[in-house]
């Protein structure tokens, strides 16, 4: 290349003297300035339709919005009232009368003249006992007939008070392991008079507790107290006390309630 043709040759070309141009490499920096032009107005073209597409979706919505002063009507229809349903009043049931002998366990004063019916035993056993004469059916009787209501009021009161159940055999109480002489003598070692209680004075606590099957002591309640410092004392010393020999029903161990009094009393100086 002459000195005449390089003052008019771009820069490019001559980098590019005598090397392969159609590799690529010269392609990319001569259409540079083209691409670059070209990349450009794709961005703003994208970006312009991006703000019309904001402006678009938010003028739509705008109109979607209801006016201020429009609302929607709403009618209201009132209904007539439900009748109640007025339960059927229940017919009266016709109380069943049983058999009344006059005898009364009470003592009174008659006079000589007047005339006291005395009722036959046989009659007293088949009749309740009362102080008038009444005829009815014999209580007891299985062809008597029981009124619904009487009934019902029967079932009633035997599910609210359950009939306590039938024990039999010898009840035996809970004791303290050697006797109530080991008991005073445990109390009296453990327990701690307080020092507001003047000579001579005496208070007494009673207290309540649970003696369990096991022998274990819980539940300690104060039935008379005898100052907050005493009963709390009293407590202390109950909640300590060994396992107790538990009450027994039928041979079985049962929990049972124990009370015992505790006496506090002033030592005269």
């Amino acid at each position: 290349m002459t000195n005449k043709e390089i003052l008019h040759t771009d820069l490019l070309d001559i980098l590019f003297e005598h090397r392969n141009k159609a590799y690529g490499a010269y392609m990319l920096r001569r259409q540079y300035n083209r691409r670059l032009v070209t990349a450009l107005v794709m961005a703003l073209s994208v970006l312009l339709a991006f703000i019309f597409f904001r402006a678009w979706v938010s003028e739509s919505i705008a109109n979607n919005k209801r006016k201020p002063g429009e609302e929607s009507s709403v009618k209201l229809i009132s209904l007539p009232p439900e009748k109640p349903d007025t339960p059927e009043e229940p017919r009266p049931q016709k109380k069943n009368q049983f058999k009344q002998v006059h005898s009364t366990n009470k003592i009174q004063i008659v006079d000589n003249n007047q005339k006291t019916n005395v009722p036959d035993q046989k009659d007293i056993a088949q009749a309740i006992i009362g102080t008038e004469d009444i005829d009815g059916n014999i209580p007891g009787d299985p062809n008597r007939v029981i009124p619904a209501s009487d009934a019902d009021e029967k079932a009633k009161n035997e599910k609210d008070n359950p009939a306590p159940p039938v024990t039999r055999g010898e009840t035996v109480m809970p004791a303290f392991p050697g006797g109530q002489d080991a008991l005073s003598h445990f109390l009296s070692n453990h327990l701690i008079t307080p020092d507001d209680l003047e000579p001579g004075q005496k208070v007494t606590v009673l207290v309540k507790f649970l003696i369990s099957t096991d022998g274990s002591i819980s539940a300690c309640e104060i039935v008379q107290s005898g100052g907050k410092l005493f009963d709390k004392e009293v407590i202390r010393v109950i909640k300590k006390m060994p396992r107790w020999n538990p009450g027994k029903q039928n041979g079985h161990p049962i929990s049972m309630y124990f009370t015992q009094p505790v006496t506090f009393i002033g030592v005269e100086e």
